[in-house]
């Protein structure tokens, strides 16, 4: 017997090199010793057509159309993991976890908007400007994206600590991007995550045998709470 009421919809995020895949596989092995049912998967991917376009996206095809093009490709391929994998599981009594959400595509994109514009204008217009953009990538999402995670684990770690636990990684193009870019990320995945009562944030910079138990305990704490509303 499940320990929920209902299946669950758990995603991770956070920097490159923060550590949400190894939190994320951690969590998922917990549930399966513990006789849950539960898929683990990730994002962009998780289906045939999804994985077909992340392959484009992460080769950069679409990256000539700028963030708003690549945007609307990172949702196109969610709609298809949300149909044919994600909606059927959690409809079957599966509960799912995934690396990576739409949380994502709001933070890199907002991060490629800002660094592909004039980064010479003063700070002031650059904090309006980042206001708008976040908005404009939340709003897109969310009038694609219906069905939202309960729990969302976001892993954070300052960006200056990034670059050592990428250094022997054979990077896609969004791990290759420099310090500017990952410092916009995080400050985009900070202000939209914080809003959010589904995030439990921990500090990635902690040893590992600290932090690996972590995630996984404290969401089963609060999916509990979710499941019994």
């Amino acid at each position: 017997m499940s320990i929920y009421k209902r299946p669950l919809f758990i995603t991770f995020e956070g920097v490159d090199g923060s550590g949400k895949t190894t939190q994320s596989k951690k969590l998922y092995q917990s549930l399966i010793d513990i006789g849950e049912k539960v898929i683990y998967t990730r994002e962009p991917g998780g289906t045939p057509e999804a994985e077909k376009i992340r392959e484009d996206l992460l080769s950069g095809k679409y990256e000539s159309g700028g963030p708003t093009v690549e945007a609307l490709m990172f949702n196109v391929a969610r709609l298809y993991h949300m149909q044919d994998l994600i909606a059927p599981s959690l409809q079957n009594g599966c509960t799912v976890i995934c690396d990576r959400f739409a949380d994502s595509t709001i933070a890199y994109q907002t991060a490629s908007a800002i660094i592909s514009n004039d980064m010479s204008v003063d700070a002031e217009l650059r904090e309006h400007y980042f206001t708008a953009i976040i908005g404009q990538f939340i709003s897109l999402t969310n009038a694609i994206v219906t069905r939202k995670p309960d729990v969302t684990v976001y892993l954070d770690m300052p960006v200056d600590a990034i670059a050592e636990r990428l250094k022997d990684r054979n990077k896609d193009r969004f791990e290759k991007e420099d310090v500017t870019f990952r410092t916009w990320v995080k400050k985009a995945y900070d202000n939209n995550l914080r809003l959010l009562g589904r995030t439990i944030t921990f500090d990635a910079t902690l040893p590992i045998e600290e932090l690996q138990s972590m995630p996984a305990t404290a969401s089963m704490m609060k999916l509990s709470k979710q499941a019994e509303t």
